[in-house]
């Protein structure tokens, strides 16, 4: 399954919703993601607290740690095949 996700990584969620309310566009709150029932839920709900630049911040961070382990995966691959 393939999940087309074309502004995830161009705006935050806050964003988003008031593009959306503006525009007049409909959209759906899913009201479970405001409830910390789960532990995905707990994680969203404190960055929600987290300045914008903070999110930013962590953002960069991640996109060079993917990065880096997609370097390093490609890398054990190589050497897995010449093996």
């Amino acid at each position: 399954m393939n999940i087309n996700r074309p502004l995830i990584n161009k705006y935050f969620k806050k964003t988003i919703v008031k593009k959306c309310i503006n525009l007049g566009i409909p959209f759906h709150v899913d009201y479970t993601n405001d409830t910390d029932k789960y532990f995905r839920n707990k994680i969203r709900l404190e960055n929600n607290k987290l300045l914008k630049f903070t999110k930013l911040m962590y953002f960069i961070k991640f996109k060079l740690i993917n990065l880096f382990n997609k370097v390093k995966w490609s890398f054990v691959n190589r050497n897995y095949k010449k093996w």
